[in-house]
């Protein structure tokens, strides 16, 4: 099973791919979808939507996982988040794929067993579970924490 763990956010989206396989996680790819160079907020939006599109079309995911919204420090910052979610959202239900979202406290949990982990807990824990080299990238290490919310919650059997 191929999982997909999401991070949006409107300057950069971060994106984890892992596969399971019985009881074992493999990472297959991570990184960050990055709209610094787009003109507008709409320019941004539509690269949000084609890169996540991009991203279903080239590893064909049976799960998608993301993080329920949250409320940002004012309501700008939540309506822009809100809007790059629904950006990636939309691409993901268009494919027909299943969509599941996890709490920030779940993730935490499933990942480091504290759902007041940090993010360099998060990051820490991330690099010993997938037996990567070297700690993911911020934004790539809580979608790769996100998808492995999905493969230890068994969501999709």
């Amino acid at each position: 099973m191929v999982i997909l763990g999401f991070d949006p956010g409107i300057n950069k989206c971060g994106y984890g791919l892992i596969s399971k396989e019985g009881s074992r996680v493999l990472h297959i790819d991570n990184g960050l979808i990055q709209t610094k160079s787009c003109k507008d907020y709409f320019e941004k939006l539509n690269l949000i939507y084609s890169r996540s599109e991009n991203l279903v079309r080239e590893f064909n995911p049976d799960l998608i996982c993301m993080e329920t919204a949250f409320y940002a420090k004012n309501i700008h910052s939540t309506i822009v988040l809100a809007s790059a979610r629904t950006a990636a959202i939309l691409a993901f239900i268009r494919s027909g794929k299943k969509v599941v979202e996890f709490s920030p406290k779940e993730v935490k949990k499933s990942v480091c067993g504290n759902g007041n982990a940090s993010k360099n807990q998060i990051q820490e824990m991330v690099k010993i579970i997938l037996a990567l080299p070297d700690v993911p990238y911020e934004d790539a290490a809580d979608a790769l924490a996100i998808a492995l919310s999905g493969a230890f919650r068994g969501v999709l059997k």
